[in-house]
C-alpha cells in the first residue's frame, strides 16, 4: 500500500511538472512562430508520434494525393483541440461535426427578400422595388403568344445558346475531317485544310451567332430582364449556410470498406510528411553543447591511444609462399589434362553410335565390335573430363594461395608505411586528433565560461531582454543569404531550471486539460501493461528524477497549415446571421476566450461565475485548428542526478517485451527493445554525459495545434 501511495505521489508531481514545462516550451514556440491575436496555441502532452509512411505525397507535385493519404490526413486533422493551453491526449470531438452543429444554430437576422403578404406593416422601399420587379418579370408580352417577359427571355437565350453550340460543333467536325483526310500527310497539311474551311465558313457561323444574340438583346429584352432580376435575386445569409452544408456532403473521403467517412483537408506544404521524414533521417542537430565537446574529446583520446599502440607494434600477417616448381608442375598437369580431354572428345566424336542390335546372327559380331568401340570412347571421354576437373581445382587452389600471399604481403607493407614515426599516416592522424582535442577543450572552456554552470545564462538574458521590451538583433545584411534547399524548420532552444516559480505553477494548474482517450498516454509518461509493478515504481522514480533536473531542450519545428474548403469561417462574421433566441453561446470574443483558455480570466462580479463553468458555456465550437506543429531532432541535455533515468532507459532498451515512454513536456522518448516499423519510429537513445545524460528523440512528433478563434456569438453590443 505504501509503495502504491509513493508511486501515485511521484506521478502527480511528474504531471504537475510536465504542465509547467509544457507552458515554458509553449512560450518559446509562440516567440519563435508568432501568430495573430485571434489564433490560439495548444501544446500536447505527450506529443503525437506519427508514422510518416501513411502521409507521404507523390514526388510529382502535380500528381493527386492517393486516397489512403487523404484519409489519413482527414483523420489526423479532425480532432478538436482541448479548451486549454496544455492538452493531455485527444478530446474525441470531431471538427466537422462540431462545425455542422454550430452553423445549424445560425438563423437570419432579418428577412432580406420577399414580402410577407399577411403583414399589415407598410412596405419598405426595398420591398416595393421587389414587388415591382416581380410584377414586371411575370407580366405577359403583347403579341408573343402569351409568353411572360421571363419566358420570352429564356426562349431567346436558348436560341443564342443553340447557335453557339452549332458553331462549335461545326468547327470541331471540320477539324476531324481534315485529320482523317488521307491526302493530308503531315500536321501542316491538316492545319492548312482546316484553315481553308474556316476561311470559307466562319463568316456565316459568326453572323448566325450575332443574329441570335441581337434577337436576344432586343426582342428578348435581355438588359431589362437582367436588371429587374437582380432586384429579386438577392443572396440570403441562410442560403450561404446551406451551401456550406452541401459542400461538406461532397467533400468527403471514405474508409476502404465504406464504414466511415471524413471531411477532406488540404495541408500546406502538401509534401509535409516527405519533408519531416527527410529531416528526421538527416538528423541535423547544429547545437554544440558542453556534453558534445566532452563526448568528442573522450572519443578522440581513446582513438589516439589505439593509434599509438598500432604505431609501436604494427600487425604482421603470416605469409605462406608457394614454390615456383609447384606452380609449374600444377600448370603442366593442367595442360596435359586439357590435351587428353580434347583427344578423348575427338575420339568420341569420330566413333559413331552402334545403333540397335541386329536380329541377323551374321551381323551381330560386327555390331558388337562397333558397340564396344563406342563404349570405350565414351568411358575415355568421361575419365579425361574427370582428370581435367581435378587438375583445374588443384591449379586454382594453388593460384589462390599465391594471391592470398601477395595480398598479405601488400598489407604488411602498408602497415609498415602508415606506422612510420616520421610522415606516416598514423602519426599524422594522431597529430590531427591532438589538435582537435586542444580546440574542443578550449571551446568547451569558453562555453562553460559563457553559460556559467552550463544552463540557462544566454536564454535567461534573452528572456529578460524580451520582458524589458528590448528588440532582437536585426539580421546581418552582409551575411550570405545563399541556401541550397528551402528549410521549413525553425530551430528552437529552451532551458529549464530545476526549480520553477509559483506563478507558472498556478497557471499550469488552471490551463491543463485531460483528453478523452486514456490509451493515448497517461499524462507525461506511460508504461506498457506488460511491465511489472517494480518496473512501474522504478519508472515513476526515474520520472521524478527527470522532473527535478535542469534540462536544455533543442529541436527544430515546422508549421503545417490546414485548409478546409468546406469550412466557411466568414459565416461567423456575417452580420446577417445570428444565434436563435435562447440558443447556445459559441464564443465570447477573442480576448475573453483567450483569457479563459489561458486560465487568467476572472469574473467581474464578486462570487460570480467560476472559470470552468464560464468556459463550459462555449464548448460547441469556440475555435477550430488551422495548423499543427511538428518537432524533429529533439535533444534533451539533462544536468543533475540521472542514474535512475539511465537505468530504466537502458533496461527497457535491452528488453524484448517491455516498453517505456519517457515524457518531458510534449516530447515523448520511447525506450523499447521491440521491433520498430520504420526508421522514423526508431527508439530514442540515452547517452551518459559529463553533467548527466543526453536523450535524443529520433521520432518526429506533433507537439501542438494552432486554432482560429470564432468571433463573439451572440454578437457583442
Amino acid at each position: 500500500m505504501t509503495d502504491t501511495s509513493t508511486q501515485t505521489k511521484l506521478e502527480d508531481a511528474s504531471l504537475k511538472r510536465a504542465g509547467e514545462i509544457s507552458i515554458k516550451i509553449r512560450e518559446a514556440l509562440r516567440k519563435s512562430l508568432p501568430a495573430p491575436p485571434e489564433q490560439f496555441f495548444t501544446v500536447m502532452i505527450p506529443g503525437k508520434v506519427v508514422n510518416f509512411e501513411e502521409y507521404l505525397a507523390p514526388m510529382d507535385v502535380n500528381a493527386l494525393l492517393p486516397t489512403r493519404v487523404e484519409l489519413a490526413q482527414a483523420r489526423l486533422c479532425d480532432d478538436m483541440p482541448a479548451l486549454a493551453s496544455v492538452q493531455l491526449g485527444p478530446t474525441g470531438r470531431s471538427v466537422a461535426r462540431s462545425y455542422a452543429t454550430a452553423i445549424s444554430k445560425l438563423i437570419p437576422a432579418g428577412t432580406t427578400i420577399g414580402i410577407d403578404e399577411g403583414s399589415n406593416k407598410p412596405l419598405s422601399e426595398d420591398q416595393k422595388r421587389y414587388k415591382q420587379a416581380m410584377a414586371i418579370l411575370s407580366s405577359e408580352v403583347p403579341n408573343r403568344d402569351g409568353h411572360t417577359l421571363v419566358e420570352l427571355y429564356t426562349l431567346k437565350q436558348k436560341a443564342y445558346t443553340d447557335a453557339v453550340t452549332a458553331k462549335t460543333r461545326a468547327f470541331d467536325e471540320a477539324n476531324k475531317i481534315a485529320q482523317k483526310d488521307p491526302s493530308n500527310k503531315t500536321s501542316e497539311a491538316v492545319r492548312a485544310a482546316y484553315d481553308r474551311w474556316v476561311q470559307e465558313n466562319s463568316r456565316a457561323y459568326r453572323n448566325a451567332v450575332q443574329a441570335a444574340y441581337m434577337d436576344w438583346v432586343i426582342m428578348g429584352k435581355k438588359e431589362e430582364v437582367e436588371y429587374w432580376f437582380s432586384v429579386v435575386d438577392q443572396d440570403s445569409a441562410l442560403a450561404r449556410v446551406e451551401q456550406s452544408k452541401e459542400t461538406m456532403r461532397w467533400a468527403v473521403v471514405q474508409d476502404a470498406d465504406g464504414s466511415g467517412e471524413y471531411q477532406k483537408v488540404v495541408l500546406s506544404p502538401s509534401n509535409w510528411a516527405n519533408i519531416c521524414k527527410k529531416k528526421a533521417l538527416s538528423g541535423t542537430d547544429k547545437t554544440k553543447t558542453v556534453e558534445w565537446y566532452t563526448w568528442e574529446i573522450s572519443r578522440l583520446e581513446k582513438q589516439n591511444q589505439m593509434l599509438k599502440v598500432f604505431r609501436s607494434s604494427p600487425p604482421q600477417l603470416e605469409i605462406h609462399k608457394t614454390k615456383d616448381e609447384e606452380i609449374s608442375k600444377a600448370e603442366q598437369e593442367l595442360n596435359d589434362a586439357t590435351t587428353n580431354a580434347i583427344k578423348a572428345e575427338q575420339t568420341l566424336r569420330s566413333t559413331p553410335p552402334s545403333g540397335p542390335e541386329p536380329k541377323d546372327e551374321s551381323e551381330k559380331a560386327k555390331w558388337k565390335e562397333a558397340d564396344d568401340a563406342r563404349q570405350n570412347a565414351l568411358r575415355g571421354q568421361q575419365n579425361a573430363q574427370g582428370a581435367l576437373t581435378k587438375s583445374r581445382e588443384a591449379y586454382d587452389k594453388l593460384k589462390l594461395t599465391v594471391l592470398n600471399s601477395e595480398s598479405r604481403d601488400a598489407q604488411n607493407t602498408m602497415f609498415a608505411e602508415i606506422s612510420k614515426e616520421d610522415g606516416g599516416f598514423v602519426t599524422t592522424q594522431i597529430n590531427e586528433n591532438a589538435d582537435l582535442i586542444k580546440e574542443y577543450t578550449a571551446a568547451k572552456a569558453d562555453l562553460l565560461k559563457q553559460s556559467g554552470t552550463g544552463t540557462g545564462a544566454s536564454v535567461f538574458i534573452q528572456e529578460l531582454s524580451d520582458n524589458m521590451g528590448i528588440p532582437h538583433a536585426l539580421p546581418d545584411p552582409t551575411a550570405s543569404q545563399e541556401k541550397t534547399d528551402e528549410d521549413y524548420f525553425t530551430p528552437i532552444t529552451v532551458e529549464i531550471s530545476s526549480t520553477s516559480d509559483t506563478k507558472s505553477s498556478k497557471q499550469e494548474a488552471s490551463s491543463v486539460s485531460f483528453g478523452a482517450s486514456a490509451s493515448y498516454g497517461a499524462g507525461p509518461w506511460s508504461v506498457d501493461a506488460s511491465v511489472s509493478h517494480s518496473q512501474s515504481q522504478a519508472h515513476a522514480e526515474a520520472m521524478s528524477e527527470l522532473a527535478n533536473a535542469a534540462v536544455r531542450i533543442s529541436f527544430e519545428c515546422m508549421r503545417v497549415d490546414i485548409n478546409r474548403p468546406w469550412l466557411r469561417p466568414e459565416l461567423f462574421y456575417d452580420e446577417d446571421l445570428v444565434l436563435g433566441p435562447g440558443g447556445p453561446h459559441l464564443s465570447p470574443g477573442f480576448s475573453k476566450l483567450a483569457a479563459l483558455l489561458e486560465g487568467t480570466w476572472k469574473s467581474e462580479t464578486e462570487g460570480g461565475q467560476k472559470l470552468e463553468d464560464e468556459l463550459r458555456r462555449y464548448s460547441i465550437f469556440p475555435m477550430f485548428p488551422t495548423a499543427f506543429l511538428v518537432a524533429c531532432n529533439v535533444v534533451l541535455e539533462i544536468s543533475g542526478s540521472t542514474s535512475k533515468l539511465q537505468t530504466i532507459f537502458n533496461t527497457s532498451s535491452s528488453s524484448t517485451s517491455a516498453s517505456v515512454s519517457v515524457g518531458y513536456g510534449p516530447f515523448s522518448a520511447s525506450a523499447s527493445g521491440s521491433y520498430s516499423k520504420s526508421e522514423t519510429e526508431a527508439s530514442s537513445k540515452c547517452e551518459t554525459t559529463a553533467s548527466g545524460c543526453r536523450i535524443t528523440v529520433k521520432s518526429p512528433q506533433i507537439v501542438g495545434w494552432i486554432s482560429q478563434m470564432v468571433p463573439a456569438l451572440p454578437r457583442l453590443k
